[in-house]
């Protein structure tokens, strides 16, 4: 009997757990699903460069920007509105063919994308969605040369920044703002050591913005950051 009663309260863990619903507790445990259906924008052929970016409204709506290739490779944004994909404005409308894209919205949840223009010399262009229309931010082709890399983030004075190799002081980093009327360089332009590639900006919660990128002056082309300090 006493034999009996011990195995008894060993089983009683696994009964109850065999009875327990099992539910999923972590987002690890989810699986992946199509947002919408599955290859909703045209990337065009397999020689055809194709560059999308991502992000967020405040209200929390996706929103997608990419080279559209039904539009001779003009940037085209659209937007999940909870079961299809729907264009934001006109489909294909920068001036040329927009790459290295770079999505971000304002406090108040106007989208702006930042990109390198192929139609005025390959240098950055930033547009924002006005309700009806894209158009721009300040000038096109607002960089003196070339912009490689354009990535897109907001100060927390709500001013749109860009980072970008600049092809004017020898593809060095550069970063400008815009203050409403002009773009302006934040600190030195071209304050990298070397090259940069594949710069991405970001602000801290502070607002101080670091800018990561592939650093051509390291062993390997490894990762750097640096941040600006106010001065440098």
């Amino acid at each position: 009997m006493k034999k009996f009663v011990c195995i008894f309260f060993l089983l009683i863990p696994v009964i109850t757990l065999s009875q327990e619903n099992r539910k999923v507790s972590s987002p690890l445990e989810y699986t992946w699903k199509y947002v919408g259906k599955e290859g909703f924008a045209y990337g065009g052929m397999w020689w055809q460069d194709f560059y999308i970016s991502l992000a967020f409204s405040p209200s929390g709506q996706s929103y997608v920007a990419f080279t559209d290739w039904e539009n001779s490779g003009k940037a085209t944004v659209m937007k999940f509105d909870g079961a299809n994909w729907v264009n934001v404005g006109n489909t294909g409308f920068s001036a040329g063919e927009a790459v290295y894209l770079s999505l971000a919205f304002n406090s108040s949840g106007q989208p702006y994308l930042a990109y390198m223009d192929m139609g005025n010399a390959n240098k950055a262009t930033v547009m924002k969605f006005d309700g009806t229309t894209w158009v721009n931010v300040g000038n096109a082709g607002f960089t003196n040369a070339a912009a490689w890399y354009t990535s897109l983030a907001f100060n927390s004075n709500d001013q749109p920044c860009v980072a970008f190799g600049d092809n004017g002081n020898t593809g060095k980093a550069s970063v400008y703002k815009y203050d409403g009327t002009n773009w302006l360089p934040v600190g030195n332009a071209g304050f990298t050591a070397g090259r940069a590639l594949y710069t991405t900006l970001s602000f801290s919660p502070s607002g101080q913005p670091h800018i990561v990128f592939q650093d051509q002056t390291t062993n390997y082309n490894r990762a750097t950051v640096m941040r600006f300090d106010g001065s440098s």
